[in-house]
């Protein structure tokens, strides 16, 4: 028997009981739909502050409750300020690895529905972008609101476990976002407390003689995240870009220590010197940021940011070991995710970029210069001829 044989059969055997009609939750679909993509459920709140930071707005707050999350900021660009045109993106096929602002936005607020979030809205002047289990509306506040804000209304669930659950999951959000978001060039306000960089290859283990060399700046007008705080940056007179750092070694913990950065380099993008004085928003308007430090046995290794989030980080080869840089990853293609690089042509050739950059500035540094720092800072000018044999 033939398999058109068998079916055909089986259509005989049966019959029509009843007919009837069906309809599709278009919203639900859709919310589905892009929450599969995302690598985590909780990534709707990074696709929110990824607008926001793409956007260049400011005073960014991100408060986590029980009840609700609410994001305020400012938006100088007036990037959010018409909530008709982001309606509207609903309709054109949103995608959550769209490098557009306002799908970012649309596509973060249509994937929280479900997190235990029961509606997502977006105040603006004086309007009100709504985004619930009933589709998406807009609609007109009595009273217009100064400052715009992002607001996740979550389900009113009751009992001590939700309770209980509620707080704990919203220390939990509190720390990705601060993790993910660390190096973003604009500064997140996360329950009351700002993001601090945090340059790991600054961080090892006590007594090991771990240290960060030189950390080299190099600026940008259009910058891609944010380098540490400083607590001092002196000039070293005669060597133009070239600053010390007087920092005390910080213990964390039992085992783990802050190494000291003994010299900093501030370089434009045509890797000539920033002469004169560095104000603190200029120092963190970094394109890239790269850390010659003495720790021979690691691999080097690259971190990309994009929209302030740390796409990915990866070993590099390259010839210095030990070397942490930090580059852009904006313009890089990413997959269905939005959260994974692909690995093509354009990434190769960041990477090619970033081990230029390298070799470049390895062969720009001044052993001279760096002697001075390291005096300056109490230590032994002999690690340069120990630990960092290939300065010239």
């Amino acid at each position: 028997m033939s398999l058109d044989q068998f079916i055909e059969k089986c259509s005989e055997a049966g019959s029509v009981e009843s007919e009837g009609a069906f309809s599709v939750d278009s919203l639900a679909a859709l919310r589905k739909t892009l929450a599969s993509a995302l690598p985590e459920p909780h990534y709707y709140l990074f696709q929110i502050l990824q607008s926001l930071v793409g956007a260049r707005a400011g005073s960014i707050k991100v408060a986590i409750g029980r009840r609700e999350n609410r994001m305020t900021f400012t938006d100088p660009e007036g990037i959010f300020s018409d909530l008709a045109s982001l309606e509207s993106r609903f309709q054109k096929g949103l995608s959550v690895a769209s490098p557009s602002l306002l799908d970012q936005m649309m596509s973060g607020l249509v994937t929280s529905l479900g997190c235990h979030v029961s509606s997502a809205e977006l105040h603006y002047g004086r309007e009100r972008l709504v985004v619930s289990v009933d589709g998406v509306k807009r609609a007109i506040l009595a009273k217009e609101v100064t400052t715009p804000f992002v607001i996740l209304r979550r389900s009113l669930e009751k009992g001590l476990t939700y309770s209980w659950s509620r707080i704990w999951g919203a220390r939990k959000e509190e720390f990705r976002v601060r993790k993910s978001f660390e190096h973003s060039p604009i500064p997140l306000n996360i329950a009351g407390l700002p993001t601090v960089p945090r340059s790991n290859w600054r961080r090892g283990f006590e007594g090991d003689g771990h240290l960060a060399l030189v950390e080299v700046a190099i600026l940008s007008s259009k910058p891609n995240h944010c380098g540490e705080n400083l607590d001092t940056l002196e000039a070293l007179e005669g060597h133009p870009g070239f600053y010390s750092c007087r920092r005390e070694p910080e213990s964390e913990g039992t085992d783990t220590a802050v190494a000291p950065n003994l010299a900093m380099l501030c370089l434009d993008t045509d890797l000539n010197p920033v002469a004169g004085e560095i104000s603190a928003s200029q120092w963190n308007e970094r394109k890239w940021t790269i850390c010659f430090t003495n720790c021979g046995h690691a691999e080097a290794e690259f971190l990309m940011i994009r929209n302030g989030f740390s796409m990915v980080r990866e070993s590099l080869p390259v010839s210095l070991p030990g070397v942490q840089i930090v580059g852009p990853a904006d313009d890089l293609d990413v997959d269905a995710s939005g959260y994974r690089l692909v690995h093509n042509e354009k990434l190769e050739a960041r990477k090619e970029e970033a081990r230029t950059l390298i070799d470049k500035i390895a062969r720009q540094l001044s052993r001279k210069a760096l002697e001075e720092a390291v005096k300056r800072a109490g230590g032994d000018p002999e690690i340069l001829s120990r630990d960092f044999s290939w300065l010239r």
